[in-house]
């Protein structure tokens, strides 16, 4: 709130400050997690503008307060925040080989090794030479450190039942130069895994606690209500056939994307769910993402529930 406040960017995981970071004991009391799009590859958020998008969006919700104001109406002084950026070590986006920006260029550097790059460019002795100082930007504590994070705990910062999602799905107005605008939120492999993984199992009607836990801070509607409008959850094959037409900026993605959900979807999510509550949802007869037949495909996995509160609207147009 503070960077966006003053116009600044959120550093890498490396770069913060000590106080940016929240330990276990106070993290576990409430936490967030922050799904968004890149918008380069190098670095998501060059000139901060998807950060003051975010904090702008999120002051409006919860009738005015803002979710951080909420959060502090319920007895809790400070929200623990996961973004990938700045809570996974990166490599340094000033050592980004520009060449890489062109598509031909970087499915090169994601397919040969240096011999093979040296040999399939005019230059590639010095594309190799910047490939290398790119990837070795990165310690290899840090690089194995992020890799558990992205293949191992990802998933559970969505899709746990107890973690506020916010999904800031709408583009900043100005965009970097040569940025591809049909790159949007829903087109995108990392954003629909993320979206579809956080509306497995979460509570969207908390008592007690005055904010939802799945915010769409781009919905309109949601601004008074401060949720997401709720959708039903995605079997792991419905997942596989989305990420079909998804985009990836790094093609090895979609495999590992499909893994997580696999292994997230199935049997730590809905396998383990005891009670699912759709009272008041309004479910639409052929529609991809509210149909009763969606939500009898995901029944198939719930193998551990015993009450489902259910007394949906049924639109049939």
């Amino acid at each position: 709130m503070t960077l966006a406040d003053s116009g600044g960017v959120l550093p890498r995981r490396q770069d913060l400050p000590n106080e940016a970071f929240i330990d276990a004991a106070r993290l576990r009391q409430i936490e967030a997690a922050i799904s968004y799009c890149w918008l380069e590859a190098a670095h998501p958020d060059r000139e901060g503008k998807q950060l003051r998008l975010l904090c702008d969006r999120l002051k409006k919700h919860c009738g005015g307060r803002g979710l951080l104001g909420a959060c502090r109406d319920y007895g809790f002084a400070d929200m623990g925040v996961f973004i990938d950026w700045g809570s996974g070590y990166q490599k340094d986006p000033t050592l980004w080989p520009e060449w890489m920006s062109v598509d031909e260029f970087r499915t090169m550097s994601e397919s040969l090794s240096d011999e093979e790059l040296m040999k399939a460019a005019v230059d590639g002795v010095q594309m190799v030479a910047e490939r290398r100082a790119y990837e070795g930007s990165r310690s290899k504590a840090q690089k194995e450190a992020f890799q558990r994070m992205l293949l191992h705990t990802m998933d559970l910062w969505y899709a746990h039942a107890a973690v506020t999602v916010v999904l800031l799905t709408q583009l900043p107005d100005e965009l970097p130069a040569g940025f591809d605008k049909s790159r949007t939120y829903a087109s995108r492999g990392w954003t629909t895994f993320e979206r579809c993984s956080s509306e497995l199992a979460k509570n969207f009607d908390l008592k007690v606690a005055k904010w939802k836990l799945v915010i769409d801070t781009s919905d309109k509607s949601g601004v008074k209500s401060g949720g997401a409008l709720r959708r039903l959850p995605t079997t792991p094959e419905r997942m596989v056939d989305l990420l079909k037409d998804c985009r990836f900026t790094n093609g090895a993605d979609r495999q590992a994307v499909i893994k997580l959900y696999e292994r997230t979807a199935p049997r730590n999510v809905l396998g383990a769910l005891v009670e699912l509550d759709y009272m008041g949802s309004i479910f639409v007869n052929d529609d991809p993402w509210s149909s009763p037949a969606r939500l009898a495909e995901a029944l198939n996995y719930c193998l551990s529930l015993k009450r489902l509160k259910e007394f949906p609207t049924v639109v049939t147009d």
